[in-house]
């Protein structure tokens, strides 16, 4: 499997193996760092379209560290593991 990079804003890791649709790539730090967001800010998201569209704006922050898990989240991701 190649290298790629991971597509949010200002993160420099090439340990990607989830791709989203019309998002790009996103490593797991960036994907933990998502879900405790998504869990501090108390957000419930119950689509897909929901996920993405939060994902999308996420995606333009920068990186920092702050892991925790999300089961729902958690599913979304692994269903989009290539």
């Amino acid at each position: 499997m190649e290298t790629v990079r991971c597509n949010r804003e200002k993160c420099e890791s090439y340990s990607c193996y989830t791709h989203i649709d019309n998002i790009g790539y996103i490593c797991d730090d960036c994907e933990i760092e998502f879900k405790d967001h998504l869990y501090r800010e108390h957000k419930n998201l119950s689509t897909n379209e929901d996920i993405v569209k939060e994902l999308k704006i996420f995606m333009e922050t920068q990186k920092s560290e702050f892991p925790i898990e999300d089961l729902k989240i958690e599913e979304f991701f692994n269903e989009n593991r290539v």
